[in-house]
């Protein structure tokens, strides 16, 4: 049973994850592109370094400072993919996730030295006897009765895993997000007024 109950906390805690996206989950890595390659994986080995890379949050080229839009795969399938067509190369604009591979697109990347930011979601470690919950304290809750709702399922008792995904959804809704809590600050909210209209002697 504690088997049982291990790999629903370590799922649910995966979910959370997913659906919160926790700032101690979240950081950021760059990589250099190269001319004619439109995939880049990512590993220990790979051009993207890294052991830990749930999902992609956000991908920037920084060498020209702009934001890159996140494409679809029925767009980068439908679209022209020569690695030695060079006038199809030149700036990336669009992003794509596929298998462990980013794919930059809308060009694909030319020759030119190009350094790209990807700010990221880590997968939370896995919990065992050794390892901790690797969230911070307030993901405690929530996660408990994700875990709850879970093992509820697969022993059969719909009506109280819907009960514990209920209390799930709850916390999770009753939470502010920082840049909701930041948003209600005094000087967010603050609209200086400018009196363009001034009275002769004033």
């Amino acid at each position: 049973i504690n088997d049982f109950i291990d790999r629903n906390l370590n799922e649910a805690t995966l979910q959370h994850t997913l659906r919160v996206h926790p700032k101690e989950m979240q950081t950021s890595t760059t990589f250099s592109t190269s001319g004619a390659i439109a995939e880049y994986a990512y590993g220990i080995s790979d051009t993207i370094a890294v052991s830990d890379l749930y999902a992609f949050l956000y991908v920037r080229d920084s060498t020209d400072d702009l934001p890159l839009e996140q494409g679809n795969e029925t767009e980068w399938n439908d679209s022209k993919q020569s690695l030695t067509d060079t006038s199809m190369h030149g700036d990336p604009r669009k992003w794509l996730h596929i298998e462990r591979k980013l794919v930059l697109y809308a060009q694909i990347p030319n020759g030119d030295s190009r350094t790209i930011k990807v700010r990221y979601l880590k997968r939370p470690a896995t919990m065992t006897s050794s390892v901790d919950f690797p969230l911070n304290d307030e993901h405690i809750r929530p996660v408990e009765q994700l875990t709850k709702a879970l093992t509820w399922l697969d022993l059969g008792n719909e009506d109280k895993a819907a009960a514990a995904l209920q209390s799930y959804e709850a916390l999770v809704s009753a939470r502010f997000e920082p840049i909701d809590i930041e948003d209600m600050s005094p000087e967010f909210r603050f609209t200086p007024v400018h009196n363009l209209y001034l009275e002769s002697g004033d």
